[in-house]
C-alpha cells in the first residue's frame, strides 16, 4: 500500500474550518461548517471550479457542481444540510480550465456511486465527457480516489447504490441509434415531487407511460401551457387527481416526457434505466 502524506490546516480561529491537501499538490478538500462559509468565501480557490457535498453533520446529503463555487453555495438555502465538503484543484492543477463537462462527470459519477434515491439531489446528473485522452482520464480518476480519501479520513457517511463502484469510460461521439433502446424500462424520476413513472419503450415509435404515473404541475410559461393541457386533455379519462389509471402510449419519448413533466424536459438525460444508464448512454453505448 503507497504511503500518502496529506496536509491539514486549520483555517480559522475555532479550527471549524478544515483544509486538507496531498502530496502531489493536485487538489484541495475544504470541510466548512454553514455558519462559517463567509471564511470559505475569503479563500482564493472558492472561485474555482470544482464539487461538493451538502452534508448534515458528516451525512452526505446532496452532490453538486459548480464553475464557480462560491456563487453556487450562495444559493443553497434548503434547511437538510448544515456542513459542507468542497474538492476542487490547486492553483498547479488545469483540470477544469478547459472544458465544463469534467465537472459535470464527476458531479454524475458521485450521484451514481451514491445513489440519488439517498439523496435530495432531483436528476442524476447530465452529462457524460465526449472525448478525452488518457492523462486527463487518469487526472479524473486522481479526483475521484482523492475525494473518496477524504470520506474516509473525515467519517464522511454515505449510503452505496446497487450500480457498480466503477468509473466509467467516457462515451465517444458516437450517433444514437434509437433502435438500442426497444423493449427497454425508463423510470423518470423527480424526487422533489416524490415522482418514480416507469415508461416502457416497446420500439422507437411506441412509448407506454404505465398505469400509476404521477404528473407534475403544468409550469411553464401561459403562451406555452396551452399545448400541454391539451395533451392531458387527450387522455383526461385515463387521469384521476392527476395521476393515470391506465396505459398510455406515446409516438415519442419526447411527448411521453412532455405529458408527465407538464413542460419540455430532455427526455436523454431524465429517462434512466434501474441500473443508472439514461436513454443517451444506451443509443450511443
Amino acid at each position: 500500500m503507497t504511503n500518502r502524506i496529506l496536509t491539514i490546516d486549520l483555517k480559522d480561529r475555532t479550527n471549524d474550518i478544515i483544509e486538507i491537501d496531498e502530496d502531489e499538490g493536485l487538489f484541495v478538500a475544504c470541510l466548512v461548517p454553514r455558519k462559517k462559509l463567509i471564511s470559505f468565501y475569503g479563500l482564493d480557490y472558492s472561485k474555482n471550479a470544482g464539487i461538493y457535498f451538502l452534508l448534515d453533520n458528516k451525512k452526505i446529503k446532496y452532490v453538486g457542481k459548480s464553475k464557480q463555487l462560491n456563487t453556487r453555495l450562495k444559493s443553497h438555502i434548503e434547511d437538510y444540510w448544515n456542513n459542507v465538503l468542497i474538492i476542487t484543484c490547486s492553483k498547479m492543477n488545469s483540470l477544469f480550465d478547459d472544458r465544463d463537462d469534467k465537472v459535470l462527470y464527476l458531479e454524475k459519477y458521485f450521484i451514481n456511486k451514491i445513489g440519488q434515491e439517498n439523496l435530495e439531489n432531483s436528476t442524476k446528473g447530465n452529462k457524460t465527457i465526449s472525448q478525452t485522452n488518457k492523462a486527463t482520464q487518469s487526472m479524473l480518476n486522481k479526483y475521484i480516489d482523492f475525494t473518496h480519501l477524504m470520506f474516509e479520513f473525515l467519517g464522511i457517511i454515505y449510503a452505496t447504490s446497487k450500480k457498480v463502484d466503477k468509473v466509467s469510460k467516457p462515451v465517444s461521439n458516437a450517433k444514437r441509434d434509437t433502435t438500442k433502446l426497444a423493449n427497454t424500462e425508463f423510470h423518470y424520476i423527480v424526487k422533489k415531487h416524490q415522482i418514480n413513472n416507469v415508461i416502457l419503450c416497446e420500439n422507437e415509435h411506441t412509448w407506454i407511460v404505465k398505469a400509476g404515473a404521477k404528473l407534475r404541475p403544468i409550469t411553464t410559461e401561459p403562451t406555452k401551457a396551452k399545448a400541454f393541457e391539451n395533451l392531458r386533455k387527450k387522455y383526461a379519462k385515463d387521469i384521476k387527481e392527476n395521476i393515470t389509471t391506465a396505459d398510455l402510449s406515446f409516438s415519442s419519448a419526447n411527448s411521453a416526457g412532455e405529458f408527465m413533466h407538464g413542460q419540455c424536459i430532455n427526455v436523454w438525460n431524465y429517462f434512466f434505466t434501474a441500473d443508472g444508464l439514461s436513454m443517451d448512454d444506451i443509443a450511443r453505448g
